[in-house]
């Protein structure tokens, strides 16, 4: 017997291709268990005739610091994004709802962590609104300078997006690295990260492709300090909770022990 894992845009790549879609359908016609790191990727292939029974759902883990990250909220407020700078990542709509939140909050700044040919791109959008002084590109960086950039931040941020092609995120594990350090959060209401962050109590989730929502946002967050403070304890708390690499390798051995006689 085998499992088979589905962590991105398989279902919706099938949908999009006949012949992948046949290919998928076997997989799971043959597969004891289909195992998906989200409920949005686990639903998606139920809509497509992935038989329930065989349905598992495993997030995505990391570890989890034993002790919750220290909290402080100082100015300039620094917010980030971390991800690769490809369109799913929404990352134009994010700076535009930057600027936006600018325009009545100043001392604010945005760090843009990940490499990827919208570089040139997004710093020329950037230029074009007038933020570039407040916007910072660090390009593709180690994992450990990526989480010390995370670690100094205060709001953590991911605009993702459904491509034309159908692509959409299954569960960021960036989103999930920023709950873990207690990085309160706004995100689209796109893939999984509506699981990774709970609307209200860990972060704010928004309408995806909406530059509007996310500079109210971050707004409304900024202007309420213990609101954050709060939001972070929950993030770590929620992190612990679900997201620990130790229960999703438990889970996952529990899934393979069923398969076998």
């Amino acid at each position: 017997p085998y499992s088979v894992m589905i962590e991105g845009s398989d279902p919706q790549m099938a949908a999009e291709n006949a012949w992948y879609e046949r290919r998928l359908s076997e997989v799971w016609r043959e597969a004891e268990r289909c195992v998906f790191v989200s409920k949005f990727l686990r639903d998606q292939a139920l809509a497509m005739g992935c038989p329930a029974g065989k349905c598992e759902v495993a997030y995505n883990g990391t570890t989890i610091p034993s002790r919750k990250p220290p909290w402080s909220f100082d100015r300039p407020i620094r917010l980030v994004s971390i991800g690769n700078l490809l369109p799913v990542k929404g990352h134009a709509y994010l700076l535009d709802g930057f600027r936006l939140a600018l325009e009545r909050e100043n001392r604010m700044r945005l760090t843009i962590v990940g490499g990827g040919y919208l570089e040139r791109e997004l710093r020329d959008a950037a230029r074009g609104m007038g933020i570039e002084d407040k916007v910072d590109f660090t390009g593709a960086i180690p994992w450990g300078e990526a989480q010390e950039v995370l670690r100094r931040s205060h709001i953590f941020l991911s605009a993702s997006v459904r491509t034309a092609e159908g692509e959409e995120e299954g569960l960021p594990l960036a989103a999930i690295e920023a709950q873990a350090a207690g990085k309160p959060a706004i995100v689209s209401a796109s893939g999984g990260l509506p699981e990774v962050v709970e609307d209200g109590v860990t972060g704010l989730v928004v309408p995806p492709r909406d530059p509007r929502a996310i500079g109210l946002a971050i707004l409304r967050l900024v202007a309420d300090p213990a609101r954050l403070a709060s939001m972070s304890d929950r993030a770590y708390e929620r992190a612990a909770r679900l997201f620990d690499i130790r229960g999703q390798v438990a889970l996952l051995k529990g899934i393979c022990d069923s398969m076998l006689p």
